[in-house]
């Protein structure tokens, strides 16, 4: 789960990286190296923190999580199979 949260931060740092560089391009400026240093320097910063406020998370909070996803992952095999039954017995 670690590393999914570090790809989700990587994900925004990435994000944010590029709206910086279109805000500066749409309105017609050169873009501010010190802004650019900034932000390149801050996403890191900033995602490990997301990944540090979720790995200090509650333990009761990570497992209910668990929970939710596991039930989340039965359900959609539950409506897959039901899915299947349906097309199967629409074939006959």
């Amino acid at each position: 789960m670690k590393e999914k949260i570090a790809l989700y931060s990587l994900g925004i740092g990435i994000f944010v990286l590029g709206s910086v560089i279109y805000d500066h391009l749409v309105h017609g400026e050169a873009i501010q190296l010190g802004r650019l240093w900034l932000a390149v320097l801050l996403l890191p910063v900033l995602s490990y923190f997301i990944w540090l406020r979720w790995d200090w998370a509650p333990k009761e909070g990570r497992e209910r999580s668990k929970r939710e996803r596991q039930a989340a992952k039965e359900f959609r095999r539950q409506v897959e199979a039901e899915k299947a039954a349906a097309a199967a017995k629409d074939r006959q």
